[in-house]
């Protein structure tokens, strides 16, 4: 007995380091960090809450215990004069002047250069970690002191290559812009970029115009012209524009294509293009936070400008403008992509996708080009998948029980382990197939050929 109580005291001391060990001091517990956001514009613009919901979310998860408080300096509703800019400066020094805080967030370009101004004077030595800030030149960001961040690095110059290879006839690029500080900082940027296209396409900027003066030069483009639209939040008599109502009203002008580098345009409008990821931005930026919050030297993080990001490109304007899906670059990303049951998908060209999984069950797909894509795992049963051509794709595992591939060339095509249970191969080529492990009850494969084919 007395040997298996000291075992159990020994054990329970045991327990009792190692929570000490673990456990936050007093300390930690108490002193919860305090976090400032200072936001360039208003709650509701998407680009800006889809940045400051992401730093949320990381906080929550990695720093719970964290205060955040947001300040808002609405700048794309009201124009940021010097009158404006010394009145949030009174503002916020007479709110935080004796507050303490141990880290500032600043989001989009005007609360970066309020703080280059005015951090000392307000926030005394806060450390600042910024974000959506598109342009600095290199001699700003080497004199910064308790300052790093993510840059709002998009890539401009992919995006305007790729309007040129999807559009070979353009003679004319009409850039839409705003006279904003992110507009001013974009025309920066662009100005670099432009004079290498100037022997084969011209360049106009359509700025410091009204919402209808701007209607009325989109309604008169000139044939074989594209559209890169920036930003357009503030027209010249200073009315406020959402980013769904300049994309709008570009796209009721004018049948030209539209093209951006800003994924919050998606899906109202634009073709697509080389997007720069709000969710990126907001995750870059906390991740810094925890780095500065944990002790790291703010002057010894380096700035990210490896942003990112994606070819992105909405279904329903590549349809409209007739652009096939294989001109685009690869691993593009599709969104409204209409691939789900019953999908009408008749003579479309589909190959190269990453159908992997997907369900078209009971779709209408014949006379379509499905060569070379992922199907794998994908659920076609009951489709006609007839007079297709899926040459050297991959249909391993897939569901294909009583779809109809009749007269389909599958030449070389994976169907290892698929489900063609009943299915229609009729007249079918299936030379060089696989179908290793393919369940083929009641399958129909009269004259089908099958020259190499692996069963």
């Amino acid at each position: 007995m007395p040997a298996k109580n000291a075992q159990l005291i020994a054990g329970v001391c045991i327990i009792l380091s190692l929570c000490q060990l673990f456990a936050p001091s007093a300390a930690e517990e108490t002193a919860a960090k305090q976090v400032l956001i200072l936001a360039s514009y208003h709650p509701g613009l998407a680009w800006e809450d889809n940045i400051i919901s992401e730093i949320k979310l990381h906080f929550a998860m990695m720093m719970p215990t964290a205060q955040i408080r947001t300040e808002y300096m609405d700048t794309k509703r009201v124009a940021l004069d010097e009158k404006r800019r010394e009145d949030l400066k009174e503002h916020y020094r007479q709110k935080y002047g004796g507050e303490h805080l141990d880290i500032i967030i600043s989001v989009d370009t005007d609360a970066f250069n309020l703080l280059l101004d005015y951090r000392k004077e307000i926030f005394s030595k806060v450390p600042v970690v910024f974000c959506g800030v598109v342009h600095v030149d290199d001699q700003t960001l080497k004199g910064l002191s308790d300052f790093t961040g993510v840059l709002e690095a998009y890539d401009v110059e992919n995006t305007i290559d790729l309007m040129l290879n999807l559009h070979p006839l353009t003679e004319h690029i009409f850039v839409v812009n705003d006279m904003t500080a992110t507009g001013i900082s974009a025309k920066i940027v662009l100005e670099k970029i432009i004079p290498k296209y100037s022997s084969n396409v011209s360049f106009e900027f359509l700025e410091n115009l009204t919402a209808d003066e701007l209607s009325e030069k989109a309604a008169a483009l000139p044939e074989e012209s594209l559209i890169l639209l920036m930003t357009f939040n503030r027209d010249r008599a200073g009315t406020y524009l959402t980013y769904i109502d300049a994309v709008q009203l570009l796209h009721q002008a004018t049948e030209a294509p539209i093209y951006s580098i800003y994924d919050f345009y998606m899906g109202y409008g634009i073709v697509g293009g080389k997007l720069v990821s709000s969710y990126f931005q907001g995750d870059e930026a906390a991740e810094l936070a925890f780095r500065v919050l944990r002790g790291e030297d703010t002057d010894e993080i380096p700035v990210v400008d490896d942003v990112a990001n994606e070819y992105v490109f909405d279904y329903y304007e590549l349809q409209r403008l007739k652009i096939p899906l294989n001109a685009l670059p690869a691993n593009s990303v599709i969104k409204n992509m209409p691939f789900q049951p019953h999908s009408s998908l008749v003579s479309e060209e589909l190959s190269s996708l990453d159908l992997h999984g997907r369900n078209l069950s009971q779709s209408n797909m014949q006379r379509s080009n499905l060569s070379n894509s992922d199907l794998n795992y994908a659920i076609f049963d009951h489709s006609n998948l007839s007079n297709c051509l899926i040459e050297n794709a991959s249909l391993s595992f897939a569901d294909l029980e009583e779809a109809d591939l009749h007269g389909s060339n599958l030449y070389g095509t994976n169907l290892s382990g698929a489900n063609l249970l009943a299915a229609n191969i009729i007249g079918a080529n299936l030379s060089q197939a696989n179908l290793t492990g393919a369940a083929l009850s009641q399958a129909r494969i009269s004259t089908s050929e099958l020259n190499g084919t692996i069963l």
